[in-house]
């Protein structure tokens, strides 16, 4: 069951551990890990970014006016600051561990850090060509340092 926040503008959902490959799923193995992430459930991607996250920094501080930000941890633990980038509703902190999928909705300001001392390693997707010079990204100077 997903979990979701500020009324369900950002969505959190455990990859089944060894479902079938009909879908999104994780499967551990004397091989090692398989992560399916997507499997038609989601809009076709034209953003593929993979990104690490050391200890004492943080990414995002920003929001999108239109694009939706996905992103799947891919080993580790981080959390997620989120606010509505109007400030309707006070901010949250999002646990996320490593074999868990998040959308977040345009218009809510995100910023990632890590959880522990161990670095983190995720993938971040996109429907839409990434670009950090489009207008569509905006900083966002209401989070705590």
């Amino acid at each position: 069951m997903p979990r979701s926040y500020l009324h369900d503008r950002v969505r959190v959902e455990r990859l089944k551990a060894d479902a079938p490959d009909t879908g999104p799923m994780r499967r551990m193995s004397d091989k090692g890990e398989m992560a399916q992430i997507m499997s038609g459930d989601l809009p076709p991607v034209q953003h593929l970014m993979i990104w690490t996250l050391n200890p004492g920094h943080t990414r995002g501080r920003h929001f999108h006016t239109n694009r939706v930000e996905r992103i799947y941890v891919v080993h580790g633990e981080i959390e997620i600051l989120i606010q509505p980038n109007d400030k309707s509703l006070p901010g949250m902190l999002v646990p996320v561990i490593a074999g868990e999928r998040v959308t977040i909705d345009h218009g809510v300001a995100h910023c990632y850090r890590l959880r522990g001392t161990t670095p983190a390693t995720v993938l971040e997707m996109g429907e839409q060509p990434y670009n950090p010079l489009n207008p569509d990204t905006t900083p966002f100077d209401g989070f705590p340092q």
